[in-house]
């Protein structure tokens, strides 16, 4: 089809002009009648509706009529007497006929464009679903069997019973500590499992984050020291009363901190900080300087299981990806919002909190249930 209205509108006119001419030409030589000479404009009509529109269409119609009528019709060069109309009428309504086949003709043809192209979207979303799902699989067997396998190698290890005392308490420390990794994993998956199916519950009540906060800060010092990492805090009280459930706010500052630390370098620094107010709300900021997030996967830094341009990055640390799906899932669930913000890959990279804060006074609500609509995102 003719790109363009005025595109259209040339064609038609064109052909227009080129059926008038042919039908001038031939007209000494047509002995039948007027009516057959119209047949030329019949084409012009099917040919102007076919490539320009209906709106073309009935122009070249409108234009062919005058003109049969006018050059064609006896007397010539002049308006048809009544007499006369009645070729012209038949003319007419075949036209419309023409313009009004090709009107459907074009809305059937959008339709089969549209459901082809839902379709071929769907096909595409289908395959991407798919290999999302392969490439889930083969993350989780990865992850889960890490730690598994060390459990594993050193319990052959002590079952031997070679090891010297000092030997021994160092495997165990060792086995534990991958013991509790895999309990981590596994205890993500579950969180996501729950809260897919809508089952996670809050239990509201009056919070003080700043407790919260420190708790969770206190509790990772040790793990930042033995990275080598620094980590400050900055704790303001927020007027107001943030009602939250606390543990799973304590799981959601973890969540982020622990990130924080993993994938900042020895000699690094990670902040902590709580700020905010009655109108704009409670604020825990994790701002650390480490690997930073590349630009084209901040948008998915949220998204469960979605690793992509950072999956070596992933891999080296370990984990599934699934922290910070659970840290978005349970702060909207506490009617916040969370943020991310990086400079790009080796600029660190701050995570933002957003509580509402109710003021002081104000009731408490029942515990409250994720919504069944979640599984859809």
């Amino acid at each position: 089809m003719a790109d363009g209205w005025w595109a259209r509108w040339a064609l038609g006119l064109l052909v227009f002009s080129a059926a008038l001419f042919l039908t001038l030409l031939l007209a000494p030589l047509q002995e039948s009648g007027p009516f057959t000479l119209f047949t030329l404009f019949i084409g012009a009509t099917a040919v102007s509706s076919w490539y320009g529109g209906a709106a073309v269409g009935l122009t070249v119609a409108s234009l062919s009529v005058l003109a049969g009528s006018y050059f064609i019709h006896a007397p010539v060069y002049s308006v048809a007497a009544w007499g006369g109309l009645v070729p012209l009428a038949a003319f007419v309504a075949v036209t419309l006929l023409i313009t009004w086949i090709d009107v459907q003709r074009k809305r059937v043809e959008e339709g089969l464009d549209d459901e082809l192209a839902l379709e071929h979207q769907g096909r595409g979303e289908a395959e991407a679903a798919n290999r999302a799902k392969e490439e889930l699989f083969v993350t989780v067997s990865h992850e889960l069997r890490g730690p598994l396998n060390v459990i594993l190698t050193w319990v052959r290890v002590l079952q031997k019973g070679e090891l010297d005392k000092a030997t021994t308490m160092h495997v165990l420390e060792t086995v534990a500590r991958n013991a509790h990794a895999e309990e981590r994993l596994i205890g993500d998956l579950l969180e996501v499992s729950r809260i897919l199916a809508g089952k996670v519950l809050l239990d509201l009540h009056p919070v003080e984050l700043a407790a919260i906060v420190g708790h969770v800060v206190d509790s990772a010092r040790p793990a930042a020291e033995e990275s080598g990492v620094q980590l400050d805090t900055m704790l303001a009280r927020v007027p107001g009363i943030v009602v939250g459930d606390a543990d799973r706010l304590e799981q959601v500052v973890r969540n982020l901190l622990s990130n924080a630390i993993k994938f900042t370098p020895r000699g690094g620094r990670v902040a902590v900080q709580l700020a905010g107010d009655e109108k704009q709300g409670a604020t825990i900021s994790v701002r650390d300087t480490g690997q930073g997030i590349a630009h084209d996967f901040l948008a998915h830094v949220f998204d469960r299981f979605r690793q992509d341009g950072s999956r070596a990055l992933m891999r080296a640390h370990g984990g599934l990806g699934l922290g910070l799906a659970i840290v978005r899932d349970l702060v909207e669930l506490h009617g916040g919002t969370v943020r991310a913000e990086s400079g790009g890959e080796g600029q660190g990279a701050r995570f933002t909190v957003t509580l509402p804060v109710r003021e002081r006074g104000s009731q408490c609500v029942a515990p409250l249930a994720l919504p069944d609509a979640r599984a859809a995102r």
